[in-house]
């Protein structure tokens, strides 16, 4: 009998252990359905929204930085289209023998036909300083006649746009000499660059000169190229 009871207390005592278990369980349960619908679920959203916001803005930078690329690519094929590619080519040349403005006014290349190049062909230096045109190739050399060669013409450009223009002829040694009227104003030091190619520097007024009664001035324009000392151009091959 006594056994009896003591195990029923057993069984109670067991049944009132779940009970509470099956009570914590139910509470905790319900919490959660609270948290989720209720504030604390709102904290959530908002501290995750400005993650996915983030995200998205990237996503649309990207987007759109691609859609700049691809614009900018489309434009450069319908300018090649319209107005055809580059005509021009240059090609890095070594010099091989220059100086001797006395006895050879002349600069010889070590690049000729087999690389492109042909009589005309204009010449620059370091700085796109004017240097000279081709006079003559072979199959691996190139003649040039240096800026200033004596008694060659040349068609050249001054002024803030460019916008005067006129002749000049070579007096040897880098040295051009020109004629002008006398109301154009020209300073000393002023830079005059390549009447048919405007983007090369030819050389600077270095000296004006005027006498009363004279309507013409003396302009002389000397190049800062050390063509005896010269060692690497580029020649610009006409396509």
């Amino acid at each position: 009998m006594i056994f009896l009871r003591h195990k029923q207390k057993k069984q109670n005592k067991l049944i009132w252990v779940l009970s509470i278990f099956a009570l914590f369980a139910l509470i905790f349960i319900l919490l959660k359905a609270k948290i989720t619908e209720g504030p604390l679920s709102s904290l959530f959203v908002k501290l995750n929204l400005p993650r996915q916001a983030e995200g998205k803005t990237e996503n649309t930078e990207v987007l759109l930085l691609n859609a700049r690329i691809e614009s900018l690519e489309n434009e450069n094929k319908t300018l090649k289209a319209a107005f055809g590619e580059s005509a021009q080519k240059e090609i890095p040349a070594e010099i091989k023998l220059g100086g001797g403005y006395l006895f050879s006014d002349i600069l010889l290349l070590n690049k000729g036909k087999s690389a492109g190049l042909n009589a005309g062909d204009i010449v620059f230096a370091k700085g796109r300083i004017y240097a000279g045109k081709i006079s003559e190739t072979g199959e691996r050399w190139s003649k040039v006649r240096p800026v200033g060669s004596l008694g060659e013409k040349i068609f050249l450009r001054t002024g803030k746009d460019k916008e005067i223009m006129f002749e000049a002829i070579g007096a040897g040694r880098g040295e051009l000499l020109a004629q002008l009227p006398k109301d154009i104003v020209l300073v000393l030091g002023e830079i005059v660059w390549f009447g048919e190619e405007p983007g090369y520097i030819v050389g600077l007024v270095s000296s004006i000169l005027t006498s009363e009664g004279r309507k013409i001035q003396d302009i002389r324009i000397l190049s800062p190229l050390p063509l005896g000392s010269l060692a690497e151009v580029i020649a610009v091959k006409n396509q």
